[in-house]
């Protein structure tokens, strides 16, 4: 037994157009294009691959049975957004994007399929250049195109969605343009019959195709001739084996052929009858032309005639039921056919009706969701304004009352700093006289301290300079004597050792006379802020800011 796989269909099919195949359709369509994608199917198990026109989305759907991933690409958004709704899978995603310029990076696929598109796109160069950009190194191209010569012959209709159909030399030039090795399969529609090797791995590699030609003609050649559509494979590495394939479809055109069959066998019957009766009056004749026994010629006539006309009375009667049967049968088929027209028409109708009910009502809902995403947004914009208004409102009523309470405060530190200027007003006519004598003592104080602590420090630095300039130039002699005699001369290490002592001690006698110096004017500092701080709460600002720049 063979694998038995599912077709998901949508509950709501994506309108039909004429431009892409989509559920709403059945019957050769239908046929011709599930027939490339089950073959696609068996191509792409455990692979990435890439649906470019991937239409209502049916056709990933079914790659995705067998494929690692999957990713459907469509330029109508509208069918990309039916995809996803009707066709989810963990390893399927459909995205909106032009087949001259695929939404996805570089070298991301390992197959690329895409049927019945090249023919609907006029910059087929540039279609298949971003099929080459996205395929791996190895990865394949499955893609379909109309026979030109075939779908569209001399003085026939075109197809208003095509830009651009190719014969099938023109389609495989264009894929050899871009690929190493390309192969073709030609596809045609058709009512027959089949006959292939049980164990296909032993059968011969011919094949035969019979077509009948009229009604008495039948064509035989080892290809499938005037096959309307053609399928390619191509890729610069090896190409997939691709099986040649059946696809067989039962439907009600049985039971219509079965009841065409028993018509014409009744109608046989009947010329068979017919024939029989005309050569029982040819040989009657025969009979009274001759010369022999005429009664009783005329008597085994008569029987033979009786017999005869008793045979084909019967046989007439019988032919009689069977052809009322059979016209009772054709006018059955001819009332159902009737009827299939019909309906087909009344369907054909009501689904243009519907289509143009369901545009009409896409159109009012699309304006009606229009008006009311403007008027919401509108009515969001007023209230937003309404708020923001409020919140300046109540943000300047804020304002208005912290300043008022600032207002109030300034007035009350006013009120105070009026009361503390007269009173320091008052104290500095006290103490202006006194302050500034005591501040200039503590000044002059201040300033022959700094300079006694400099002078003291200039001397001990003055004399530490002689001292190690002194202490240098001995040890840089006691150097030198060590240099030419330090191989028998110990007392020369002696005297170099105390000189580092002296040079140490005379470093410990800087670091010591800077400590001091450290020392006083810390000193000078506690006395300086344990007069002044005292006499600072009661100067006034201005007498401190002038002590301070004097200070500094």
């Amino acid at each position: 037994m063979g694998e038995i796989f599912e077709r998901r269909v949508p509950e709501i099919p994506f309108p039909w157009t004429g431009e892409r195949m989509t559920s709403a359709v059945s019957g050769q369509i239908e046929i011709e294009h599930l027939h490339r994608y089950f073959l696609a199917r068996q191509l792409c198990r455990g692979r990435d691959v890439i649906d470019v026109a991937s239409g209502e989305g049916y056709g990933s759907a079914l790659l995705a049975q067998t494929a690692s991933s999957v990713t459907g690409i469509e330029i109508d958004q509208k069918a990309v957004d039916h995809a996803n709704v009707n066709y989810r899978n963990s390893n399927l995603r459909y995205l909106h994007g032009d087949a001259r310029k695929l939404p996805i990076s570089d070298s991301c696929a390992d197959v690329v399929v895409s049927f019945e598109t090249i023919e609907h796109v006029g910059d087929q160069i540039s279609f298949l250049q971003e099929v080459k950009r996205v395929l791996r190194p190895g990865g394949f191209f499955v893609v379909s195109s109309p026979n030109r010569d075939v779908y569209s012959p001399a003085n026939s209709a075109a197809n208003p969605f095509h830009v651009c159909e190719l014969t099938p030399d023109e389609f495989a030039d264009t894929l050899a343009g871009h690929f190493a090795n390309v192969r073709l399969l030609f596809q045609r529609p058709l009512v027959g019959s089949a006959l292939i090797y049980r164990d296909l791995s032993k059968s011969a590699c011919e094949w035969m195709t019979f077509e009948r030609r009229g009604n008495s003609h039948f064509e035989a050649s080892n290809s499938v001739p005037r096959s309307p559509y053609v399928v390619a494979i191509g890729s610069d590495g090896d190409l997939p084996l691709a099986p040649a394939s059946i696809y067989i479809h039962t439907d009600e055109v049985g039971t219509t052929l079965s009841h065409a069959s028993a018509y014409q066998s009744l109608i046989d019957e009947v010329d068979r009858q017919s024939k029989r009766a005309e050569a029982a009056e040819l040989e009657l004749a025969e009979l009274r032309g001759s010369n022999g026994n005429l009664n009783t010629v005329v008597a085994e006539l008569h029987a033979r005639l009786a017999e005869a006309a008793d045979h084909a009375v019967a046989a007439t009667a019988g032919m009689e039921v069977r052809l009322r049967e059979a016209c009772e049968v054709n006018a059955e088929i001819e009332a159902e056919l009737q009827v299939t027209r019909h309906r087909l028409s009344q369907g054909e109708l009501a689904l243009s009706e519907l289509s143009a009910a369901h545009r009409n009502s896409d159109e009012i809902i699309a304006g009606l969701r229009g008006e009311l995403v403007a008027a919401g947004e509108r009515a969001g914009a007023s209230v937003a304004q309404l708020h923001i208004d409020l919140e300046k409102a109540c943000a300047k009523n804020s304002n208005i009352e912290e300043e008022l309470r600032l207002a109030r405060k300034k007035l009350a530190a006013l009120e105070h700093l009026e009361r503390n200027l007269a009173l320091a007003r008052r104290r500095e006519m006290m103490l202006s006289g006194g302050l500034r004598r005591l501040a200039a003592d503590i000044l002059h104080e201040r300033r022959r301290r700094i300079v006694e602590v400099e002078r003291v420090r200039d001397d001990l630095s003055t004399d530490l300079h002689h001292e190690l300039k002194k202490i240098r130039g001995e040890r840089d002699l006691l150097q030198a004597d060590k240099a030419r005699q330090i191989a028998n001369d110990l007392s020369l290490r002696f005297q170099v050792r105390q000189a580092e002592s002296r040079a140490k001690k005379a470093e410990l006698l800087a670091q010591k006379a800077e400590r001091i110096a450290v020392e006083w004017r810390m000193l000078y500092d506690l006395v300086v802020k344990q007069v002044r701080e005292p006499i600072y709460k009661w100067m006034p600002k201005g007498l401190q800011r002038k002590v301070l720049l004097e200070k500094r």
